[in-house]
């Protein structure tokens, strides 16, 4: 990458392009820039995890175990396969979507859907059985 950009600034009349400190300069910048939206990127991904963990626990507190694994058996495999990753084998996230050959988000989207699906079908079945 510091050496296309190196070229194409060269191309266009920075005759300081090709030399040693404009090249270390360029690849530190780059370096830098990459590490920052990297931590972007993870800070904002352990946010959501930790705002998914507490709303999740709380959604489920009060149920019964044997009610919520009747309701999870009614759930699309896949569903009920990241459910179990998750909170059965407590795996990360990115465990998961490593595993299920997905991406995080994809993963996190059929989390929400499968909590969703779970919490639809306790929410149906009589109170009796809750």
């Amino acid at each position: 990458d510091v050496y296309v950009r190196a070229m194409n600034a060269w191309k266009l009349g920075n005759i300081d392009a090709g030399r040693e400190p404009w090249l270390i300069t360029t690849a530190r910048n780059r370096l830098i820039d990459h590490l920052r939206r990297c931590d972007v990127e993870q800070r904002k991904l352990t946010l959501m995890h930790s705002q998914s963990e507490t709303s999740s626990e709380s959604d489920f507190a009060g149920v019964e175990a044997a009610s919520i694994l009747a309701c999870a058996r009614e759930l699309p495999p896949m569903q009920r396969a990241v459910l179990a990753l998750r909170y059965a084998d407590d795996l990360t996230i990115a465990d998961i979507a490593f595993l299920l050959d997905r991406s995080v988000d994809a993963v996190e989207s059929l989390l929400r859907r499968a909590r969703s699906g779970l919490r639809a079908l306790i929410d149906s079945q009589p109170e009796d059985q809750q």
